[in-house]
């Protein structure tokens, strides 16, 4: 019986260690769908960003239209979950533009949940860079200069939803371990997705460092003022 035990943990034994095995000789194909994850968690907070600016300069408008229309654009926005417009623009947006002479551009699915994702930052910015366009206004440098630290834990946020771009085609970390398990024909599937969350974990223990480390130089800078 005790032989019997034994054998069997070692069995359990080799098997950990043939799954660790494949998820490190598999890493770098890992690695390659969360630089995609990062690509789309970067446009979209760029896109968004660009776009917030703009109804920002539209709220401090003088003008009352400028003003509701801007308000409206930013609820509408709020109010409306982040994967129904991945959904949406993923059937919406075509996979190819045709353009003139009959030139083909393909617009892989990435871009159409990095339009979707920018809705977040969109938002943000628009409501934050107003507050703080405000606070530099009424001499308030350092509450109005956080708006760069809050943008970086708001691009993390980003990259974090990014995962669930996996469920309208796009070959990011989580599609990536999705295909890691079919070829390898695992049954355990918790110890794949716990290796991709650790990929996200520390990088966003990365970027809060980041954020953490520029909102201290801002308030140390600018204290007082």
């Amino acid at each position: 019986a005790l032989d019997a035990a034994g054998e069997a943990c070692r069995g359990d034994g080799g098997a950990v260690m043939d799954r660790i095995g494949s998820l490190i000789a598999w890493t770098p194909f890992l690695v390659g769908g969360f630089s995609l994850n990062i690509l789309i968690a970067l446009t979209a907070t760029a896109i968004g960003t660009v776009a917030g600016a703009l109804l920002c300069m539209m709220m401090l408008s003088t003008r009352r239209l400028p003003q509701m229309a801007a308000r409206g654009v930013c609820a509408f926005f709020r109010n409306i979950p982040t994967l129904v417009l991945v959904f949406y623009l993923a059937t919406f947006i075509p996979n190819q533009i045709v353009v003139w002479d009959q030139h083909v551009i393909d617009l892989p699915k990435w871009i159409s949940a990095s339009i979707a994702f920018a809705a977040s930052p969109l938002g943000f910015t628009a409501w934050n860079l107003h507050a703080s366009i405000l606070a530099w206004r009424s001499g308030h440098k350092s509450e109005a200069l956080l708006f760069i630290p809050n943008l970086i834990s708001g691009f993390m946020i980003t990259l974090l939803a990014s995962s669930t771009s996996s469920l309208v085609g796009v070959n990011e970390i989580v599609s990536r371990c999705n295909a890691l398990i079919a070829a390898n024909g695992m049954t355990n599937t918790i110890p794949v997705y716990m290796y991709a969350a650790l990929f996200f974990v520390l990088f966003c223990i990365l970027i809060t460092s980041l954020a953490k480390f520029v909102k201290g130089h801002i308030v140390k800078r600018y204290s007082g003022t």
